[in-house]
């Protein structure tokens, strides 16, 4: 299940809220200042870290705020909450983590490993599928664009199509590790 927002009919993601927002308002919604966006309180109930539980939902809550700008941070945080909710999932039985093929590679504690490590291991032990792993695997090639460098020497550009592929990943991540 998605992180959600109660209401009167049922849940809704943050895109389901933005989508709302727009046929109520007969196309697409103007931006809005932060403080009158509609902020999404996600139910993250099956992260089991407090400090993790944390960082995601402070994460999930400005990726709300800033749907409407922001290309890269929204990319950069949808990947960082993809890393977060990993490594909580892991996090909870770190001896079989430890023992998948990356916890044998990596040789550090899990608190270091990359999130190429994380979604690796998560779908050995079969806490995400297999679709969300590959797909995992092109967000953090994205995500690194977070170093200016890489940007410029890689030539990857970022648009709102790539942004929107990261969510729907990191919805996918959320519906395999809470379900």
């Amino acid at each position: 299940m998605n992180p959600v927002t109660k209401v009167s009919k049922g849940f809704l993601t943050p895109a389901e809220v933005d989508r709302r927002v727009s046929r109520r308002s007969g196309g697409s919604p103007e931006p809005e200042k932060p403080s009158s966006r509609i902020v999404v309180t996600p139910k993250f109930g099956f992260v089991h870290d407090s400090a993790i539980k944390a960082i995601v939902e402070r994460d999930y809550n400005e990726l709300v705020r800033i749907r409407e700008t922001a290309l890269k941070a929204r990319f950069i945080l949808a990947g960082g909450i993809i890393e977060g909710l990993l490594l909580d999932g892991l996090l909870q039985d770190m001896p079989r983590a430890m023992s998948t093929s990356p916890g044998r590679r990596e040789r550090r504690p899990l608190e270091e490993w990359g999130l190429s490590a994380l979604l690796d291991a998560a779908v050995e032990l079969k806490l995400i599928s297999s679709s969300a792993q590959s797909f995992g695997h092109s967000v953090r090639e994205y995500r690194n664009l977070v170093h200016p460098g890489l940007e410029y020497r890689s030539g990857l550009t970022l648009a709102s199509e790539e942004v929107e592929i990261a969510e729907r990943v990191m919805d996918i991540v959320i519906r395999d590790l809470s379900s």
